[in-house]
């Protein structure tokens, strides 16, 4: 019962701290870190609710898991296309 509210601990503060250090302006929301972290804080808050089961928790937690990846996968692509251009223009 303990480790899944300690993983669930670990969920919350990956999803705050990046949330403050936005805030603050030491993170930028369009870099990995912050859609890692993101992403890591609803899957451990899933692994929690894996315990003690609420809807509600487990929707919010997939939405964000999804917007999280979908992030991720927007950093990628236009890190791809920066590179595809930077060969084309040394080329």
């Amino acid at each position: 019962d303990q480790i899944f509210n300690a993983i669930g601990l670990v969920g919350v503060i990956s999803y705050v701290a990046p949330y403050v250090l936005l805030q603050i302006g030491k993170l930028a929301a369009d870099g990995y870190v912050y859609s890692l972290t993101n992403l890591a804080g609803a899957v451990f808050l899933l692994i929690s609710l894996s315990h003690s089961f609420n809807l509600p928790s487990f929707i919010a937690n997939i939405i964000w898991a999804v917007f999280s990846i979908l992030g991720l996968v927007r950093l990628k692509s236009r890190q791809i296309k920066k590179s595809e251009e930077s060969n084309l223009e040394h080329a």
